[in-house]
């Protein structure tokens, strides 16, 4: 049967909204995963958050990760694709919106969630991506897989939108409340997502194998022949995968890369924020608001400044020669500015030749 769609030229609107469900469940699941690092921005000063009790919010759901895409992968083999997304879904948005009830230095609740969080979106990006591949010929899975996995991105970008312009209404418990809209999208896939015709075949249920084929191709079921008998289905155990070991290495050397930019978007937004502990210079939203340029120049000069930060103006030469050069003379301050009054303090007019 599966010949059908393997000798398939173009994409079908029904295999069009399979891969739509798909991509939009990937951007909402990335923006439920990375909202906390926006949520955490908010109250990491308010709570007097420690870095390691940051740190455990932002860990927990990298923890979960690898369990959730094991898990309901393995489940996905079992009871099918569809009912697998659903659930991913359902685990990763329902988790989000229970921290919109975190009490007041609720730094454990939060952890725990945040687990949650992580065990479900993982599991529904192991998911959806067998699903689309499984729903279009061979030659276009690279394609489609790719253009499905763009809209990772989306999700931080959406995250960081109502960070911006929806908190001031609806307070960071608001955001979390938003977490729980993806659920809706359990509904979507419900009406536009059948099971899979792969693991239909694979468990001997060819009618609807032929039925979901026949959604997917906008044909006729009766154009579909059912074969006389079921194919055999092949054993493959996981550790045939560690017979291709540059396949694996790539693999591995890919999730890495990935983790290494996850935390680095977790962590970013809370020390942009938080620069103002330990004695660095910091400014909440309605500093950076209310002032200019020169009035922050003037407010890194007056602050004391960390050596590990600004060691080449951490002695009481830098406002002079600040001053000297007239920067605060009605003036904006570039960056620009700081760094060669920084780099000729340090190295001398000799800089001025070179």
């Amino acid at each position: 049967m599966l010949e059908h769609l393997e000798q398939q030229k173009q994409l079908t609107r029904n295999q069009w909204k399979i891969f739509a469900a798909a991509t939009i469940g990937d951007m909402l699941d990335f923006f439920d995963f990375l909202l906390i690092a926006f949520v955490l921005a908010f109250i990491v000063k308010d709570w007097n958050l420690t870095y390691g009790q940051s740190g455990a919010i932002l860990l927990s759901s990298g923890v979960s990760a690898p369990l959730g895409s094991l898990f309901y992968g393995w489940l996905a083999d079992k009871i099918g694709r569809r009912k697998v997304m659903i659930a991913t879904i359902l685990n990763f948005s329902i988790a989000t919106g229970l921290m919109a009830l975190t009490p007041e230095h609720g730094w454990v609740f939060l952890v725990v969630c945040r687990f949650l969080v992580g065990f479900g979106v993982t599991g529904l990006y192991t998911v959806d991506i067998a699903v689309v591949q499984e729903f279009v010929p061979a030659s276009r899975r690279g394609w489609i897989t790719g253009v499905t996995t763009t809209m990772l991105p989306a999700g931080f970008l959406l995250g960081a939108v109502l960070g911006q312009y929806a908190e001031p209404y609806i307070g960071w418990r608001g955001l979390f409340a938003i977490g729980l809209l993806p659920a809706g999208l359990s509904l979507l896939i419900r009406a536009w997502v059948p099971e899979s015709p792969h693991w239909l075949i694979r468990v001997g249920r060819l009618e609807d194998a032929r039925q979901s084929l026949a959604w997917a191709l906008m044909v006729d079921p009766k154009e579909i022949k059912l074969p006389a008998v079921a194919p055999p289905v092949e054993r493959v155990v996981w550790r045939e995968l560690f017979k291709y070991p540059r396949s694996v290495a790539a693999g591995c050397l890919a999730g890495l890369s990935g983790t290494g930019i996850t935390g680095f978007l977790l962590w970013q937004v809370t020390l942009l924020v938080d620069l103002g502990r330990d004695g660095a210079p910091g400014f909440d939203r309605a500093d950076l608001r209310d002032c200019r340029c020169d009035d922050v120049a003037r407010r890194l000069l007056e602050r004391p400044l960390p050596r590990r930060l600004l060691g080449l103006l951490s002695d009481d030469h830098g406002a002079a020669i600040l001053r000297q050069r007239q920067l605060f003379d009605h003036r904006a301050v570039h960056g620009r500015d700081l760094a060669v009054a920084a780099a000729r303090q340090r190295h001398g007019a000799g800089l001025r030749r070179r």
